[in-house]
């Protein structure tokens, strides 16, 4: 299935096109956590604190979620 088929919205597509690099998506999730605060995307010394899941965090799940539903497929 071609990721455009996916979803009209720009996340889905967005999501779809994750999923088609596992190594980036192994990456995102390694570096935003699921729970707590997201060491990724909290500024430096506290000033600006990024609740986890965080949006790349999310974009990652969902781009799993698509994967997994073999929506794409992964060489």
């Amino acid at each position: 299935m071609n990721r455009t088929d996916l979803s009209k919205s720009p996340y889905e597509r967005l999501a779809g096109a994750l999923a088609e690099w596992p190594a980036l998506l192994r990456r995102l999730r390694a570096q935003h956590p699921p729970t707590g605060i997201c060491p990724a995307c909290t500024t430096p010394g506290g000033r600006n604190v990024v609740e986890a899941p965080c949006a790349p965090r999310s974009l990652a799940d969902r781009a799993g979620v698509i994967q997994r539903a073999g929506l794409i497929s992964v060489a």
